[in-house]
């Protein structure tokens, strides 16, 4: 599978062996006979566009994806991306510098490509009707600020290619080849690279919103930042099969693809905690008036909520999953009868820190 999205609460998958689509969040899929698929954008639940290999280099549906039929490009050339606007203004990209615009669903095709016949071009995205985003294999992202007539250079990664892009607003990300990763937040004026703390090919990337996202690549890797790119994190993909699309339907669900078809589904995403977390303030103390306990945590990086666990003074544990959040925090203790005990701060299966209490009378 090379493409994913999620779009009108239906996932579409797509590459060289076949387009399928699921209404249930991923669980049960339909297959289409349509092949030859780089990649798929849909401007409605309806129509939507693929670009493909020089067999079926582009194509449209009006069915929700029962069936396609070709449009016709100025150039036969294979396509490597497609991003739609709305159901007429349409945008794919290709080998030798190609892109080519339509602006009437695809009954006509104009071409406004860079002329740089030297590089490939990898995705692009649509942001409005005038601004259009590339990513190519001479690792140079290009951007267009009137509908494609003009291109010019805004990022290079210093010769990695860059393979996929995302955007949510006008922040956007790109990935691509030795784990760059790199990010917008001005609708690709600029960019600024990121460590994204791996050094495989990054073939797919996808962001929920500007700060939830995930991006996959060779050998079965799988990353995912909660704020934004500041740090990523590794997930556990279970098998080491080359991953090139992904998208969350939730911070904590989501749904990669990859080679030979392969689809991985996974709820309960890792919450958040980043590895390279800045430094954070975890007090607790016993408020023997009101019969509380008082927690309060702040400047921690996490998206979805901290546990506390508390244990005794022999380490048994008397409580647990107690939801927290950043701030301060209030949990009754009445039941707990006077002595020490352990209160460790935890984020999924970690825990961060513990601190000792007393509890009084």
């Amino acid at each position: 599978l090379q493409s994913m999205m999620y779009k009108n609460n239906i996932v579409r998958a797509a590459g060289l062996t076949g387009y399928t689509t699921s209404h249930d969040g991923g669980n049960t899929w339909t297959a289409s006979v349509v092949q030859d698929i780089t990649d798929i954008d849909f401007a409605d639940a309806n129509t939507g566009f693929a670009s493909g290999l020089i067999s079926n280099p582009a194509s449209k549906t009006t069915d929700g994806g029962s069936t396609w039929n070709p449009v016709i490009l100025p150039v036969n050339s294979s396509m490597q991306g497609v991003s739609c606007l709305n159901a007429n203004t349409v945008f794919f990209c290709g080998l030798n510098g190609h892109v080519f615009r339509t602006t009437n669903g695809g009954s006509s095709v104009d071409d406004v490509s860079t002329g740089i016949v030297t590089e490939d071009n990898e995705d692009v995205f649509v942001i409005d009707a005038n601004t259009i985003i590339l990513a190519g294999s001479d690792g140079i992202i290009r951007r267009s600020t009137n509908a494609g007539m003009t291109w010019a250079s805004v990022y290079t990664s210093g010769g990695s290619a860059l393979h996929s892009l995302s955007f949510s607003g006008f922040t956007g990300y790109a990935c691509g080849d030795n784990g760059t990763i790199a990010k917008t937040s001005n609708g690709g004026s600029s960019w600024t690279t990121q460590s994204s703390g791996v050094n495989v090919s990054l073939n797919g990337i996808y962001f929920y919103d500007p700060d939830n996202g995930i991006a996959v690549g060779d050998n079965g890797t799988i990353i995912r930042t909660t704020d934004g790119g500041a740090g990523w994190f590794s997930e556990n993909a279970g098998a080491s099969t080359d991953l090139y699309c992904a998208v969350l339907l939730s911070p904590f669900v989501g749904i990669v693809g990859g080679d030979a078809g392969l689809i991985l589904r996974k709820t309960g995403l890792s919450t958040g905690l980043l590895s390279q977390a800045p430094a954070f303030t975890y007090k607790v103390w016993n408020n023997a008036l009101t019969h509380e306990l008082m927690v309060e945590v702040s400047g921690l990086k996490f998206y979805g909520s901290l546990t506390l666990q508390i244990y005794d003074s022999r380490g048994k544990k008397i409580v647990t999953c107690l939801s927290a959040k950043d701030g301060l925090n209030r949990f009754p203790v009445s039941f707990l009868p006077p002595g020490m005990y352990f209160c460790s701060l935890g984020a999924g299966n970690l825990i961060l820190e513990t601190r000792k209490i007393m509890v009084m009378d």
